[in-house]
């Protein structure tokens, strides 16, 4: 799936959302599942492993709970501003689901 999230992005010109950059796709290989990415700093959003495409995942009611009790631990006050860009991912069709501060990181000490 990481594969095809930077394609998407590369088709529409995404470079960054609401502030942070997205590693920009410079070459694939799917039959050695290699992704060569730009290299970002924070402020910065990656990892698409994890990504499902243009249609959520079936997760129960419980893990969605835990989704968002675990974001919300690990993000703080931050928590909002990492649901915006989940929100603004899903208009490309891109369900985002592995939020942590290693993957979405908005380059100040809050989500730390």
């Amino acid at each position: 799936m990481e594969s095809e999230c930077y394609q998407r992005f590369a088709e529409n010109n995404v470079k960054s959302l609401h502030g942070l950059t997205i590693p920009q796709l410079m070459g694939l290989n799917d039959s050695l599942m290699i992704v060569e990415m730009r290299l970002v700093t924070p402020p910065f959003l990656l990892d698409f492993g994890k990504a499902h495409l243009d249609s959520p995942p079936d997760f129960s009611a419980e893990v969605w709970e835990d989704w968002e009790h675990d974001g919300q631990e690990l993000f703080a006050a931050r928590w909002p501003d990492v649901k915006t860009v989940i929100a603004a991912l899903k208009r490309y069709g891109i369900y985002y689901y592995d939020a942590k501060p290693g993957n979405i990181n908005f380059g100040d000490d809050d989500a730390l």
